[in-house]
């Protein structure tokens, strides 16, 4: 996997809330 796609990866697993919230907004 490229270390851009983990780091990714990681912050989604980190913050799951957060990248829902962004989803939210338009």
């Amino acid at each position: 996997m490229d270390p851009s796609s983990v780091g990714i990866i990681s912050e989604c697993y980190v913050t799951p809330q957060h990248v829902s919230d962004q989803s939210k907004q338009p």
